[in-house]
């Protein structure tokens, strides 16, 4: 079979990780500190291994038709399944990633047989599926036969096609009005109340749109399930929401946020299960939970009680003891203060640029502690006003 693009992606993209790999390894060879040229040299490795990886299954991986079988080849197995052994394929697609066949064996304790297009689907292969049934032209079909029969969505098949369009459509602007506000909060985070005001509001409106479907609306994105999603309406916002707690606050009772945050997404995934029973899964509730409602509800604890608590904060003063910076695509200016006010111990706290240049290690500093709405502690370092 025909080789596709994704091939020629694999063999460039696994080259440049391979070239680039070992020229990392070469070039922190003489990096100063030796825990951190080894932890480079180290990463760099992956990357050549990685890279050497892709272009050897890029070259090595090829499916073999035979009129009663077909075998996939590759990169360290051989994987056959006979024609009268498949009850049906399906297509799955995956973003960022070549499109999948999957042959779903009449044997259910046998697993799937994936076919990658990395390689062309040609007409002789097309030929070869005539006679297999399309698992995702069945699923459609089911599904439009169940929404032909939903009396909750109209009086006619024709009501309830449309009603059936106007969820699809509030979904994708859902999707698309919460993708925007997550970039915008991850990239300029200003002014900095109503951006997470959106960040918080817009899952909450998801899923009352969701909920108010009465089940027509599902909330993960199963393959088999052709029903309109709010996936992306809500994992978008839960991240950066997290991403922003993470990077804005240095939360000193972090065990109590963590706690909060834990109760607060298992209520969540738990009233999300009580209306779309696709979720009344242990791996579905796992995966909501871990993707979804604990990054949400971290960021929505950690950023309410900032925004609800504005009290004005101590003042204490510390020492710096040391300085760290990392650069990269995401920089960060570390300072180690000696102990200040209620700490004992000395701590690494982030600061800005601005900060980090303009102390030196002996430099006093100043540490200013909040309290907030929710009763959880947090601390911001900044220069210390000059006297007058």
């Amino acid at each position: 079979m025909a080789a596709g693009g994704w091939r020629f992606f694999l063999l460039i993209a696994g080259a440049a990780f391979f070239v680039g790999g070992l020229a990392g390894i070469w070039y922190f060879r003489a990096e100063s500190a030796p825990g951190a040229a080894l932890l480079l040299q180290g990463i760099c490795l992956a990357l050549a291994i990685l890279g050497a990886a892709c272009v050897a299954y890029a070259v090595r991986y090829r499916v073999v038709l035979y009129p009663h079988s077909l075998e996939v080849h590759e990169l360290f197995k051989v994987r056959s399944l006979r024609r009268d052994s498949i009850a049906a394929y399906r297509t799955i697609q995956v973003p960022n990633a070549p499109p999948t066949i999957a042959f779903i064996p009449t044997d259910a304790s046998t697993r799937p047989l994936p076919v990658s297009q990395i390689i062309r689907i040609d007409e002789t292969f097309r030929s070869w599926l005539d006679g297999i049934p399309d698992q995702d032209a069945l699923d459609q079909q089911r599904f439009e036969e169940e929404v032909e029969a939903n009396r909750l969505l109209g009086n006619t098949p024709q009501e309830r096609f449309l009603q059936l369009k106007r969820l699809h459509q509030q979904t994708r602007y859902l999707s698309i009005a919460s993708s925007a506000v997550a970039f915008w909060g991850l990239l300029y985070p200003q002014p900095y109340e109503v951006v997470i005001g959106a960040l918080i509001v817009l899952p909450v409106v998801a899923l009352i749109v969701a909920a108010a479907s009465k089940g027509l609306i599902q909330v993960n994105q199963h393959v088999r399930d052709k029903r309109p999603s709010i996936a992306s309406a809500l994992i978008a916002p839960g991240a950066v929401l997290a991403l922003r707690a993470l990077l804005d606050f240095h939360i000193l009772d972090w065990p109590l946020a963590l706690g909060i945050a834990l109760v607060g997404g298992a209520l969540i995934a738990l009233g999300i299960t009580r209306w779309d029973v696709a979720t009344r899964k242990w791996s579905a509730v796992l995966l909501m939970g871990f993707v979804f409602c604990f990054p949400y509800a971290y960021g929505t604890v950690v950023e309410l009680n900032f925004l609800l608590g504005r009290t004005a904060p101590q003042r204490f003063e510390a020492t710096v003891t040391a300085k760290q910076q990392s650069s990269g695509k995401n920089s960060s200016w570390d300072l180690t203060i000696g102990p200040w006010g209620p700490a004992d111990d000395a701590e690494d706290v982030s600061v800005n640029k601005n900060l980090y240049n303009a102390v030196a290690v002996g430099d006093t500093v100043c540490v200013f502690l909040f309290q907030g709405a929710l009763g959880l502690n947090w601390i911001s370092v900044r220069s210390c006003p000059q006297p007058t």
